[in-house]
């Protein structure tokens, strides 16, 4: 039977759509510009593509609708990240539907996908949520502001023997005396990984179980924190941003006003930086396939089997100054009677921006983390590989050194935030924490529990020394120099709000088991935020 003209072109169109759809979801969740030049080339591309498969969906109709079910299953797939089982499942569904409907399919798939992107465009990205019932209960309490520095490494444990070391430790020590903090110089993490770092802090616990609770194989999500209540018992609404992996907002939104939810790998850093169209192009697909932990497991068998590229996204970090721009617009609006609690990969790897928080796209890729192929690693029983090297003194040298510019561009963003509390007249009284989660992990070693014995000082220092600092009208009087993060922390909360919660003192950390699901090992350990010469 011969189709009319109006029925090929949909059956041409279906597939261009539904490629088309995952990229318009991914532009506008990133606030990725469609006016960019790669973006143009890129849905050119599509549209190329789109037609090929559109001449092949004119075949016979089960094998168009076997092939356009194919297509709408992987572009939903690459959206929800559904499993194997789930993904066959809907494919089933698809052609069942799609047969059942015949000639009709290609028409409500084209009505679909180009209604759903017509609303994602309209709507725009769903990653900022406010929530205007949420209000302070005393709108009159200074402004809060709570900032977990990612990777940071506490003031004594920059280490001095690398180029720029004693710069950076002076400038960091001159901008938080200038801002009238008091510093925590040799605070410890006693963690490695940051869902264990934080969601204990946050509990003002130091158990060896991550407090988060895992809703899916991406996703941990930060349940009830006593830290929350306690802010909200005060009369604080939150205000909080977060990275995708990390959800602090969704099991506590009545507590929260106003979410902004980033993603990991931030296109929007990447918008201006340098590269050619064609790098970008890649990045976009790569971050696009990385949406969908099925579909990037099975490309990864494909790519050692036939060889392929492997799927490095290290160039694109999750941070970066124009998001910091929209939070510090956000500050300006809501001062008193709001906490804003903002979680930074930074200076998170990679270290791509230099001391004027301009990203440096052609910086080698091998310089911006660790990642070296030629170092040592163990195959233990479980069949797991661990890598015991993190960086010859030659690669940790180099990464320090761009670790020093990417906390330089951290204090040039904070100096902006000093700014607009002082123009909104908040900063006198302003309550300001701010920490690391672990240490900047620029080690020699790699902090597992297969060889302790091994780990010298500065491997120590490099993995849980991390930053603490806290500006309020009376600061809790330091009981000594070593301490851990949850202890100054929890120092800070009971002079704040008068309270008596009790943490542990004794000086201990968590090292990662080699064992995959089994505790961490808890490692008694004398202080080591002492002078590396003294200690290498």
């Amino acid at each position: 039977m011969k189709l009319p003209y109006y029925e090929k072109f949909l059956i041409v169109l279906a597939p261009i759509v539904v490629i088309a759809f995952p990229f318009v979801n991914l532009f506008v969740y990133h606030h990725f510009s469609f006016f960019n030049p790669e973006v143009g080339v890129l849905f050119c591309g599509i549209v190329i593509v789109g037609l090929i498969f559109g001449l092949i969906h004119l075949s016979h109709p089960f094998v168009r609708t076997v092939f356009l079910s194919l297509l709408i299953t992987l572009a939903l797939v690459l959206q929800l990240d559904l499993s194997s089982y789930t993904s066959l499942g809907l494919f089933v569904l698809m052609v069942i539907i799609g047969s059942a409907l015949h000639r009709s399919f290609s028409t409500l798939t084209v009505v679909f996908f180009v209604t759903m992107s017509t609303v994602g465009l309209v709507q725009g990205s769903g990653n900022m949520k406010e929530n205007a019932e949420v209000l302070p209960r005393d709108p009159n309490l200074p402004v809060y502001i709570h900032v977990i520095l990612d990777g940071h490494i506490g003031l004594d444990g920059i280490p001095l023997d690398i180029p720029g070391g004693r710069r950076i430790k002076q400038e960091l020590t001159e901008f938080y005396t200038r801002h009238d903090f008091m510093q925590y110089n040799k605070a410890y993490s006693r963690y490695v990984a940051t869902i264990n770092s934080v969601s204990n802090l946050f509990d003002f616990t130091d158990t060896k179980e991550n407090r988060f609770k895992s809703h899916s194989k991406t996703i941990n999500v930060l349940d009830r924190p006593k830290y929350f209540k306690i802010l909200n018992e005060h009369g604080y609404a939150l205000r909080i941003l977060h990275p995708r992996y990390l959800d602090y907002c969704s099991a506590n939104s009545d507590w929260v006003s106003y979410c902004y939810k980033y993603p990991d790998l931030n296109l929007q850093s990447i918008e201006d930086a340098e590269l050619p169209a064609e790098e970008k192009i890649y990045l976009v697909l790569q971050i696009l396939l990385k949406q969908s932990d099925i579909l990037s497991k099975y490309y990864d068998g494909l790519r050692k089997r036939y060889n392929l590229p492997e799927l490095s996204v290290t160039r694109v970090p999750g941070n970066n100054p124009k998001m910091m721009q929209i939070l510090l617009e956000d500050l300006r609006q809501h001062t008193r009677g709001y906490a804003h609690i903002w979680h930074l990969l930074f200076p998170h790897p990679p270290f791509v921006y230099d001391d004027e928080c301009i990203l440096q796209a052609q910086r080698p890729i091998a310089e911006t983390q660790a990642s070296d192929s030629d170092l040592q690693a163990t195959l233990v029983d479980n069949k797991l590989k661990i890598k015991k090297g993190n960086n010859t003194v030659g690669t940790r040298t180099v990464r320090y050194r761009h670790y020093f510019s990417q906390i330089r561009c951290g204090l040039k963003m904070f100096d902006q935030m000093m700014t607009v509390l002082r123009e909104t007249e908040a900063y006198n009284d302003a309550i300001i924490v701010v920490h690391g989660d672990h240490g900047s992990k620029i080690s020699r070693l790699n902090s597992f529990s297969l060889w302790k014995d091994q780990l010298r000082n500065s491997d120590y220092v490099d993995t849980y020394s991390t930053l603490y600092a806290v500006k309020m009208q009376e600061p809790p009087v330091q009981k000594g120099d070593f301490i851990s993060l949850n202890e100054a922390f929890t120092e800070s909360i009971n002079k704040l709000f008068s309270m008596n919660i009790q943490v542990p003192r004794e000086p201990f950390v968590y090292m990662p088991p080699v064992a995959q699901n089994a505790p961490l090992e808890k490692i008694t350990i004398k202080e080591f935020l002492i002078p590396v010469s003294e200690s290498d």
